[in-house]
């Protein structure tokens, strides 16, 4: 993978359980990693009516240095200068490129309504 190829920045976000105050747990955000270069590439797009709202899906390849920490269910996301917005794509899948732990290829969903 050439450096140079990675042209954008990402964070990649988690949740974790913190204390609600009232005994139980709840689900917030938190960042696994933070401004990280990667590449994105659109794989797949598609668009259907759920209930009577337009609703897109994208499946993209997501290429970066390879980080243990990074897994299935996190969350990408990248503030888009050009769309002038910020994207969230849902990992589904993490491949460890050749199994070498230099590379990571992560397949993920974006969804938008």
């Amino acid at each position: 993978m050439r450096p140079g190829a990675l042209d954008k920045l990402v964070s990649i976000v988690g949740d974790v359980e913190v204390d609600d105050g009232a005994g139980g747990t709840t689900s917030t955000p938190a960042p696994v990693l933070e401004l990280e270069p990667a590449a994105i590439a659109q794989l797949t797009a598609e668009e259907r009516l759920r209930g009577g709202v337009q609703a897109a899906e994208a499946t993209h390849r997501v290429t970066l240095w390879y980080r243990p920490t990074v897994n299935v269910g996190h969350r990408v996301v990248y503030a888009d200068p050009h769309a002038g917005r910020v994207r969230t794509f849902e990992i589904v899948t993490v491949r460890n490129v050749d199994e070498r732990g230099v590379e990571l290829e992560l397949e993920a969903v974006e969804r938008v309504s």
